[in-house]
């Protein structure tokens, strides 16, 4: 099939990628693609998100090439419909949920993970990878944190993050 060939002429018997900008609708198609494929759902807060996006003066894209995203809320209001479409999946929808922050804080059961995806990680070599460095803030502004608490408050609480 379309990725999995590719994968297994490299010499790969599994295979993934990352997308940032997917959400429930894409994965229920690529369920229907390929029907044992599990997805792993890596979330971040909102405020460091948007924190990282916009100090990193990469144009954000809510539809690519037409529609910019260009404030915090246009940002906290995307956000917010990714994270909603993850907290509707049905139930038994083969996915297990990550938190960015208990990721790299070392909060996160590789075990249960390893035993769920039935493959080894090796979390040492994954996590050793530098990651981030776009944001040059501190924190947001308070109006910025206000903003997006507001519009992404449902997300927010279907993630499990607070304000």
């Amino acid at each position: 099939m379309w990725l999995a060939e590719p994968a297994r002429r490299d010499g790969f018997a599994r295979w993934g990628f990352k997308e940032v900008r997917f959400g429930a609708t894409e994965a229920t198609l690529f369920h229907w693609l390929y029907p044992h494929a599990k997805f792993v759902i890596v979330s971040r807060h909102p405020y460091d998100c948007y924190r990282s996006l916009s100090d990193s003066g990469w144009p954000i894209y809510y539809r690519y090439p037409d529609v910019r995203v260009s404030s915090a809320a246009l940002f906290a209001r995307y956000w917010n419909g990714l994270a909603l479409s993850w907290s509707e999946l049905p139930a038994g929808f083969p996915c297990f949920h990550i938190k960015y922050e208990d990721l790299i804080s070392g909060k996160v059961d590789f075990r249960k993970l390893e035993s769920w995806l039935g493959l080894e990680i090796r979390e040492d070599v994954a996590l050793s990878a530098s990651v981030g460095g776009t944001a040059k803030r501190p924190q947001l502004s308070w109006h910025e944190r206000l903003i997006i608490a507001r519009e992404a408050a449902a997300g927010m609480h279907a993630m499990g993050y607070s304000k």
